[in-house]
């Protein structure tokens, strides 16, 4: 076999190098490049002599090889070797130990690089080094728990099973020092049961992945009070692979643990505010910001921290301010409630509380402080819309024409107006307070009903009353009260009234003509009633006499005999209608027999008149009763049936006559479909206006019960005594 030339033996080794193998020129640029180093770095061939040497890694690591390179292309040195990093063609970095060498016997100086893949020596390494650093660290902390003495130890020999406590870790328990335990029973029966399985499960956890472990967990003690303790520890193995001991230390946190409750409670009562709370730096600049602050102004926690705390404050306040609150700061004082304006991020402007304190670092040196701002907009508002309802108030009281005052509960005037003043024929309103209000009562004993029906109903609406003047005068006044209470929670009477003698005048004046008309009708329907009882029934009686008489003398045919027949049917009929309107217009049982029998038989003719079915009861009315009284009662009893017949729509009916020990009572019920109040009021005729007035006459009154689909009722209330006659007001 024939030798290789040189020149195919080099390629065939160059490309058959597991070591990733590159030339290039003085220069940087790379010539050739083998499979392996195209391998480690996953670029094509072409891409990679597309490339300069400085191109492969990061700027670092790029740059302390340029100057090996330098050196190299300056004949400083003829090699030199480097471990640095490859970028791939994924982004991800590799580890390379690079080694360049320089070739002149070349007619260009050639350089060889040669690039051995280190990554995963580098990865062990990085662990080692950091397992070394943690161990160090744990090694530290070990050391200064042990020199604090706060640390409690265990070495568990899971062999024999003893377990050796070391340190402060019965205490940690609960147990005195010279107790003998160190059983790993005593120890589970002291961790709180809600962290037994979370304890168990970490320490499987690191025996089985090899590893360390650290927990926090709570201990309950033999009186009940809990505490907390951080544990870490670590399996250690024997040859065969097998766990033998574990070895651990523990420590009471339990002050830090209530610390950082109270700092979880403290920022969650912050964050859950809806106050504005931040914090601010020495030099103005904020430092915190909550979520009430961020509603009410309009800032995120993003926009404003690390900016001036001058932002919400408006431009005309900033200086003085400024002043003021460093000044109260900077003496160890705080600022309670300074209320003053702040301006959003929108530029609206809000009414603001605010409450700010110094913060103190450990030595007691402020750095800064904290501030609580509360939106007191809608109480500033509330509070000029009340100073402004207060003037309005005030404005009406002083000015109103209506006599208008305050009292208290047991009836002293606390104050009045000038036009209570006047009603009561006073000049000055000086004059009536501190008094007491039975002394302008004309009639004294009608203040107590009148105060119980006030502290019951706590409203009093239109009522006449009869006071006194300053002169002894009586005054009728239309009188309304209410029950209050003032600013200070004390219960209070206000009242307002206005003179109505001139009305009562004019009132009493229309009821005596009302009476006089009354009467005047009922003395003509009396009259009529007797002429048509007395007269026209007699004649039209006695033409029907006359008529039968014709009949049984005279003889007719038979058409002429039944006509006459028919003639004499309807005159009877006429005279039996003449007898009942008689009747109505004038009722002589109700004269001679009373109420109770004038109603039963008026009952009785119009249910067999209009064909209805007319229920009538009545128990305990006396027999004698005023005229006027019984003549009033009878004329609604008429009135009120004849309409329930006439628009009910029903066929029955209940009416009812009461008597009670100072009054009688008349009710008229039907089923029907109800009417109209008011129409009824303003209606012609008599009506329910007519009625009414009656009952006022008397002294009476008179309700209606309507209710929808299910019938009217009409009350008649009377007096069995009639009042004697007031003389006109102010008389």
């Amino acid at each position: 076999m024939g030798r290789v030339p040189d020149t195919q033996l080099f390629r065939d080794v160059f490309n058959a190098s597991p070591v990733g193998i590159a030339v290039e020129n003085l220069d940087g640029q790379l010539l050739f490049v083998n499979p392996a180093f195209c391998s480690m770095l996953g670029f094509s061939e072409e891409d990679l002599l597309n490339k300069h040497c400085v191109d492969f890694s990061p700027r670092e690591d790029a740059e302390k090889d340029w100057v090996f390179f330098q050196q190299l292309r300056a004949g400083s040195i003829d090699h030199y070797q480097l471990e640095k990093r490859y970028f791939r063609r994924d982004g991800s970095l590799v580890w390379g130990s690079l080694s360049i060498s320089l070739l002149n016997s070349c007619p260009s100086p050639l350089v060889i690089a040669m690039v051995q893949d280190i990554t995963e020596k580098r990865t062990a390494e990085e662990a080692l080094r950091s397992s070394d650093e943690r161990l160090a660290r744990a090694n530290e902390r070990l050391h200064l728990a042990i020199e604090s003495g706060s640390v409690g130890g265990w070495d568990y020999d899971l062999k024999s099973g003893k377990n050796l406590w070391f340190g402060k870790a019965r205490a940690q328990l609960g147990m005195a020092p010279d107790e003998i335990s160190g059983a790993l029973d005593e120890f589970w029966d002291h961790v709180h049961q809600d962290d037994r399985e979370g304890l168990r499960r970490a320490i499987e956890l690191a025996r089985d992945r090899r590893e360390g472990f650290s927990e926090d967990f709570r201990v309950v003690w033999r009186d009940g009070t809990t505490h907390w303790l951080h544990s870490q520890g670590r399996y250690h193995y024997g040859t065969n692979a097998q766990p033998e001991r574990m070895l651990g230390i523990s420590l009471d946190i339990t002050e830090r643990k209530l610390a950082e409750e109270a700092r979880f409670r403290h920022a969650a009562i912050v964050e859950s505010s809806d106050d504005g709370i931040s914090s601010v730096s020495l030099d103005g600049l904020i430092v915190t910001w909550n979520a009430g602050a961020q509603r009410m102004f309009g800032y995120t926690e993003s926009e404003v921290v690390g900016k001036p705390a001058s932002i919400i404050v408006p431009p005309e306040l900033r200086d003085q301010q400024k002043t003021k609150i460093l000044e109260t700061l900077w003496a160890g004082g705080r600022i309670e409630q300074f209320e003053t304006v702040r301006v959003s991020k929108t530029g609206k402007r809000i009414d603001v509380s605010l409450s700010i304190s110094p913060i103190k670092d450990s030595t007691g040196k402020i750095v800064g402080c904290a501030g609580i701002a509360r939106d007191i907009t809608n109480r500033k508002r509330a509070e000029e819309a009340l100073l402004s309802s207060e003037r309005r108030y005030r404005l009406l009281f002083e000015r109103n024409v209506a006599g208008v005052a305050i009292a208290s509960l047991d009836g002293r005037l606390l104050d009045c107006n000038d036009g209570w003043a006047r009603i009561l024929g006073y000049e000055l309103r000086d004059e009536l307070l501190g008094r007491h209000a039975s002394e302008f009562y004309f009639n004294p004993a009608e203040r107590q009903p009148l105060m119980d029906e006030l502290f019951e109903k706590q409203v009093l609406f239109s009522r006449e009353l009869q006071l006194r003047r300053k002169d002894g005068t009586p005054v009728w006044v239309l009188f309304n009260a209410a029950a209050l209470y003032s600013d200070h929670g004390t219960p209070t009477v206000q009242a307002t009234m206005i003179d109505i003698s001139e009305w009562k005048s004019v009132q009493e004046a229309l009821s005596g003509m009302t009476r006089k008309l009354i009467e005047a009708q009922e003395q003509e329907r009396t009259l009529i009633g007797r002429e048509l009882h007395d007269d026209i029934s007699q004649k039209v009686a006695l033409l029907a006499v006359n008529l039968q008489k014709l009949k049984d003398l005279s003889t007719f045919e038979k058409t002429a005999s039944r006509q006459l027949d028919e003639i004499c049917e309807r005159l009877a009929d006429l005279g039996s209608d003449i007898h009942a309107l008689s009747h109505r217009l004038h009722s002589s049982k109700l004269e001679y027999l009373g109420l109770v029998a004038a109603c039963k038989g008026f009952c009785r003719e119009l249910s067999r008149q209009q064909n209805v079915e007319i229920h009538f009861q009545s128990q305990h009315v006396p027999k004698e009763l005023p005229q006027e009284i019984a003549l009033s009662l009878f004329r609604v009893l008429q009135e009120a049936l004849q309409n329930a017949v006439k628009h009910s729509g029903v066929r029955r009916f209940e009416v009812s006559i009461t008597g009670a020990p100072n009054e009688i009572h008349l009710s008229v019920h039907d089923s029907g479909l109800g009417f109209d109040l008011q129409e009824a009021m303003t209606g012609y005729g008599l009506g329910f206006a007519s009625m009414k007035e009656r009952m006022k006459l008397i002294d009476g009154h008179l309700s209606i019960d309507l209710k929808p689909q299910g019938g009217t009722t009409i009350h008649a209330r009377a007096p069995l005594r009639l009042k004697t006659m007031s003389t006109g007001a102010g008389r």
